[in-house]
């Protein structure tokens, strides 16, 4: 069967002298790996198209017994200017990037929360400030689609060790806003350092509950080394 979808790459991994396998989040058919023969041989070019972050259409052969499927044409859907030079754009991609891969398991199917990755992508990519709140509008969407909406009025964080939504003064209203609000509707919100520290807690706190994620998350520990 051959399939013609859009897709986010999440990660990718050398595969002999010239192959290339790539881990990718797709708006049809959820996350899939797929390999590119020959990838790295010069006259190929397709090393490019299959960096972290980069929205692809992509086309390949589907077969459902095989864990990774072989793409036969990839090209770019949309070029982002700010994730190919800018250090602090890279580091929330790539973090956008590693706790989709490990919240979302192969071949099943998300499409709402795609539109939500692209449209966090786009809304980045087009300004230079406030990338934490549009980050943070991504894991409440990610936790809500996913089923895991937070219960900003119970006491649920006391249980399962969540950080305390109302650790500083404005956090638990940030945390409404960025549930509530839509990204174009979004109110323009005064972050302290207490309320980046609650609010950026107690959501990786929760995704790391419900997600089970194993070990550190490296790009978390970069954007720490970088102040972010």
């Amino acid at each position: 069967m051959i399939i013609k979808t859009e897709a986010i790459v999440l990660k990718r991994f050398s595969y002999s002298d010239t192959s290339i396998i790539a881990r990718c989040f797709t708006q049809e058919h959820g996350k899939i790996s797929i390999m590119v023969r020959g990838a790295k041989r010069k006259k190929n070019n397709h090393t490019s198209f299959l960096q972290p972050i980069n929205h692809l259409d992509l086309i390949y052969h589907f077969k459902s017994k095989r864990d990774i499927q072989i793409a036969s044409k990839i090209s770019y859907h949309k070029l982002w200017s700010k994730f190919q030079n800018n250090l602090k754009h890279i580091s929330y991609g790539l973090a956008l990037m590693e706790i989709t891969d490990k919240a979302i398991t192969s071949h099943d199917s998300h499409p709402e929360l795609f539109s939500e990755l692209v449209s966090v992508l786009h809304k980045m990519d087009s300004q230079g400030h406030k990338l934490n709140i549009i980050f943070w509008y991504y894991e409440m969407k990610m936790l809500t689609l996913l089923g895991f909406k937070p219960d900003l009025n119970g006491n649920d964080f006391l249980y399962n060790g969540y950080n305390n939504p109302r650790g500083s003064s404005n956090s638990l209203n940030i945390l409404k806003s960025l549930q509530t609000h839509s990204l174009e509707s979004m109110p323009n919100l005064t972050v302290s350092a207490q309320d980046r520290k609650t609010v950026g807690g107690y959501l990786s706190g929760n995704l790391r509950y419900h997600f089970d994620f194993n070990g550190p998350l490296h790009s978390f520990d970069f954007m720490r080394k970088l102040k972010l």
